[in-house]
């Protein structure tokens, strides 16, 4: 027997900055959602005013996307609530501000859960209901970090930004004349919590206001983006220049600039509680 199942936009990361944003230009497009965050309350306020605004069915599921399982767990709940994903946004963001040996292995692999892990397997598991229905799309918002050859002070960001830029990539080779649209969109500084660490506040703070972005106009760039089948949405003309010579400059070069002019990752900033004495 057929089951029918409701289709949804899944956002996660949804209870603020670019994944709220990214809800309510899609609820405003007329998408019934599936939100996923941590944070249960902000997730409510959002979905009241959603439910309200455009008169959409908003479901609310509670995730860590940093532990994991968490991508298949999600994934499952939603089937058990009688939905299908039919929009899927893997937004969902953080990272550790320090060296690599600053942070516990774990803590280190709950990054990379959350960034790249988690969102690869929430596409494996999302993708064979969009292959079947002939229709579905796929939004990832990545970050500008995925083309530093490397990041000393956010160790694993880049890597795990990286992954799922060129996931996408390889998913439209390989299915994208299924009728599934593949997109990330590939912002740089935007106006967020991300930036609520005294190092990156002072590294914004050094920089012209037009170069910082706001999570409303980051989202309207990706959801157009995917509307319009762009493969990598680059959110400014700057971005898309600086990606091209981050691909460029040697890796040596690039770590001493960071850590001369960003201060990220430099002995003197670190307690480094965990170095072998």
């Amino acid at each position: 027997m057929t089951v029918t199942r409701r289709e949804v936009a899944l956002v996660t990361g949804a209870s603020s900055g670019i994944g709220v944003e990214l809800a309510r230009q899609l609820a405003a497009a007329g998408h019934d959602l599936a939100l996923a965050a941590r944070r249960t309350a902000l997730m409510e306020q959002l979905a009241d005013e959603l439910r309200r605004n455009h008169s959409v069915r908003v479901d609310i599921f509670q995730s860590d996307l940093g532990r994991a399982g968490a991508g298949a767990d999600l994934h499952r709940r939603i089937a058990d609530a009688g939905l299908q994903v039919s929009y899927l946004v893997n937004n969902a963001g953080a990272t550790l501000e320090g060296r690599y040996l600053d942070f516990t292995a774990e803590e280190q692999i709950s990054i990379i859960n959350l960034l790249a892990v988690n969102p690869a397997e929430l596409m494996h598991l999302c993708l064979p209901g969009m292959l079947e229905a002939g229709r579905g799309t796929m939004l990832t918002i990545s970050s500008l970090g995925a083309y530093w050859p490397c990041f000393p002070g956010i160790t694993v960001y880049a890597g795990a930004k990286a992954l799922v830029v060129n996931l996408t990539r390889t998913l439209d080779a390989e299915y994208g004349a299924h009728g599934v649209t593949f997109s990330a969109t590939v912002p740089f500084t935007t106006d967020t919590a991300f930036l609520d660490t005294p190092t990156n506040r002072q590294i914004v703070g050094r920089m012209p206001n037009s170069m910082i972005q706001s999570p409303q106009r980051v989202a309207s760039i990706a959801i157009d983006g995917a509307a319009h089948g762009r493969l990598v949405q680059h959110t400014s003309p700057l971005n898309r220049v600086l990606a091209g010579l981050l691909t460029v400059m040697p890796p040596k070069l690039v770590g001493r600039a960071i850590l001369a002019f960003m201060s990220m990752g430099r002995d003197d900033l670190n307690q480094h509680k965990n170095i072998p004495s």
